[in-house]
């Protein structure tokens, strides 16, 4: 059954994901949001994360748990926005460095668990400033 883009969007849940690291100590915090279509605010979560080796491995860690999150709660359409254009490209294209490919493989394999999974980069507020200048 095919679905309009307006039914996409009543059905859909979004996911916010982020990612903080610390180099000396590599730990990162992990992080997400999710909203119903509606805008509210479903549920969310955080975690810290041992031995992680880049902002970037950090990054796919909170989507991989956010997609793990999402199962559980029985999402079955879900929209997952990243701050980190490269790891979205990443997984759109399905490519990645060896330090990466567990992790996106797993990805991959969570995201196939849904109807409809879109994943988006977010730009950040620096970013977006920074287009709005003349």
């Amino acid at each position: 059954m095919k679905f309009s883009q307006g039914l996409y969007y009543i059905y859909t849940h979004r996911c916010n994901t982020d990612a903080v690291w610390k180099s000396d100590s590599t730990t990162a915090g992990i992080g997400w949001i999710f909203t119903a279509p509606s805008t509210l605010e479903v549920n969310s979560g955080s975690k810290v994360q041992m031995h992680v080796s880049s902002p970037l491995l950090a990054e796919a860690l909170a989507i991989r748990e956010a997609l793990q999150q999402a199962i559980s709660l029985k999402f079955t359409y879900i929209w997952v926005r990243s701050d980190s254009q490269v790891l979205v490209r990443a997984i759109d294209r399905n490519r990645s460095s060896s330090e990466l490919h567990g992790v996106l493989s797993g990805i991959t394999g969570l995201a196939s668990s849904f109807i409809f999974c879109f994943f988006f980069p977010l730009l950040s507020l620096e970013t977006q400033m920074s287009l709005q200048m003349p």
